[in-house]
């Protein structure tokens, strides 16, 4: 029995190398078009949610906001345990404003992605700048009270470099 499980598996390996392959040629393809190609092909080709077919710049577009989407909700959920780390009320503050403007880019990048939305270019480039500045904002709060040196650096991750690759995309 278990040979033959050894068997399938190692077939179905076979099978599938050539699409994950085909599948990395054109997330480095795609990506090579952005600012930041790096952490656009590290996540597009680690994590099978997005192994998609990718033919025309709408489907990376939306498959990137998508990625943004949901680093944006990864980081939210890490910034969030990081507020018992918070040394004095100022940091707390910074905190609980980068909780806030994480769900407002959150909010925006919600609205780039809903099928149901119905928006223009002009509209996605609004929404994906305001989510953007929401996060500069965010580390801007920290940096102006000081008190970049302790919570900030551990909020640091790449949804800025995300957003602003879809931003080239759209522009």
């Amino acid at each position: 029995m278990s040979l033959k499980l050894l068997i399938s598996l190692i077939s179905l390996s076979v099978l599938l190398s050539p699409a994950i392959s085909g599948h990395h040629h054109t997330v480095k393809k795609w990506c090579g078009k952005t600012p930041y190609a790096q952490p656009c092909e590290y996540f597009l080709t680690n994590n099978p949610k997005y192994i998609k077919p990718i033919k025309h710049m709408t489907d990376f577009f939306k498959l990137s906001v998508q990625l943004a989407l949901d680093r944006a909700l990864h980081a939210q959920t890490h910034t969030y345990k990081l507020g018992s780390m918070c040394r004095n009320e100022r940091e707390k503050e910074a905190w609980a404003d980068c909780l806030e403007l994480y769900e407002y880019t959150i909010h925006r990048l919600n609205k780039t992605v809903d099928p149901t939305t119905e928006w223009s270019n002009d509209d996605a480039q609004t929404w994906l700048s305001t989510a953007l500045t929401s996060l500069e904002t965010c580390q801007e709060g920290f940096e102006a009270l000081g008190i970049a040196d302790n919570v900030y650096p551990l909020m640091s991750n790449n949804v800025s470099m995300l957003i602003s690759n879809t931003l080239a995309m759209n522009n």
